[in-house]
């Protein structure tokens, strides 16, 4: 997330309540980049409240750099470098948040991207 165009990234990260544990261990691996600790909100979806949990890291130009290979237009885009980008961890990670298991395999929700970019 970035505030304005000339300031450095942060990283946010929200979870509903029901996801603490999982919220608490990815904040004790960034515990260090944060100025507070997880923080609740109330998260309004479709006219329903959601109690829920998240904190922010303070802003760091290589969070700015991996703002920039996401976003490069504006708007969320696999980075053509991604296999560069991506550990076994933060493939886990994603598997963990958007992944489901299909038969004898496994699915990762990327409605948000284009076909090309998710062929490529």
């Amino acid at each position: 997330m970035r505030s304005r165009p000339h300031d450095n990234a942060r990283f946010g990260f929200r979870q509903s309540i029901i996801h603490f544990p999982y919220l608490w261990h990815v904040f004790t691996i960034l515990a260090g980049y944060c100025n507070t600790i997880p923080h609740a909100h109330i998260a309004l979806v479709e006219g329903k409240r959601y109690l829920g949990v998240g904190f922010a890291t303070r802003a760091y130009p290589f969070l700015t750099k991996l703002w920039h290979d996401w976003y490069s237009t504006g708007v969320k885009c696999l980075p053509s470098n991604i296999f560069y980008l991506l550990d076994s961890v933060a493939l886990a990670h994603w598997i963990m948040c958007d992944g489901n298991k299909h038969g004898n395999g496994l699915v990762i929700s990327c409605e948000g991207f284009t076909l090309s970019e998710i062929i490529t």
